[in-house]
């Protein structure tokens, strides 16, 4: 799941568009991808990583056209994520400010992971954040020294996640980015129901984008329902929600041990390195 709660770090969160700029974006009524749609030609090819598409959406709900945002790395899986949603997603439409419906875009991330004997699936599973109050901090900077980012990790959250975004040879401290312009830094926060929230550290930077999404956690790790309940800052149709990119029918989660659907809400933020947060 770095694919998932972490993949919506730097591209960060944001309702689809509507034509009108205003009104409701639309919404995913039925559809989902999962591994057990990987195309044999990217079996054989050893080929994996996350693609983010951008469909485009009529007012009757379906799927007019769909384009690859950000690449997987492999043509065959951009294709198949892109001819799998247009056969399967079915959406209730975007309406304008007068509640009609109205042409709109959507954007779903999808995370290719292939098992295999370098890959097995039982660590893909422990890579998985537990649910559990918790916070994962992620900085990048991008100049003439290359890229470098930081990871930080508070609460049992994401004790045992693999910050694969950010490799060990670009890792530096977080102390060191927030001091440079051109920072961009996210914060993911989990806070399942009736858990207090881990406590929140300052952040030397300006808030750009804020969404908070309340979701239920199927047994087996999976989202079974999620809502986007608020919002802040530049929205963008190039920054998915939580929401938008939990319905793959793939684990984001480790599953419960006692076998209870679970309830939490998710916090991401977006921030600018700059004056530290008031």
């Amino acid at each position: 799941m770095l694919g998932l709660l972490l993949a919506a770090s730097f591209a960060s969160l944001a309702p689809p568009e509507t034509a009108s700029g205003e009104g409701t974006p639309p919404r995913l009524r039925s559809g989902s991808i999962s591994n057990s749609d990987y195309p044999s030609a990217a079996i054989r090819g050893r080929e994996q990583g996350s693609v983010r598409i951008i469909l485009n959406i009529s007012p009757d709900g379906g799927v007019t056209a769909c384009t690859v945002d950000r690449s997987s790395g492999s043509t065959v899986l951009d294709a198949t994520a892109c001819q799998l949603a247009h056969q399967r997603f079915r959406f209730d439409p975007g309406r304008n400010a007068q509640g009609r419906p109205v042409a709109s875009t959507y954007s779903q991330s999808v995370r290719w992971v292939l098992p295999g004997p370098d890959v097995p699936e039982a660590d893909v599973t422990q890579r998985l954040p537990v649910f559990a109050p918790g916070e994962i901090r992620m900085a990048m900077a991008q100049d003439s020294m290359g890229m470098r980012c930081a990871v930080e990790t508070r609460g049992p959250a994401f004790e045992f996640v693999v910050a694969r975004p950010c490799p060990p040879h670009a890792r530096v401290p977080i102390a060191e980015l927030m001091q440079e312009n051109g920072t961009s830094m996210s914060v993911t926060t989990v806070i399942p129901e009736g858990s207090p929230a881990v406590e929140r550290r300052p952040v030397r930077g300006i808030l750009v984008t804020m969404i908070a999404s309340e979701f239920a956690v199927a047994p087996d790790g999976t989202i079974a329902s999620c809502n986007d309940v608020a919002s802040s800052g530049q929205i963008s149709a190039r920054t998915p929600s939580f929401c938008q990119q939990a319905g793959q029918g793939v684990p984001m989660f480790q599953p419960d041990p006692a076998g209870q659907t679970r309830r939490g809400r998710v916090e991401m933020e977006l921030y600018r390195a700059g004056a530290p947060e008031a």
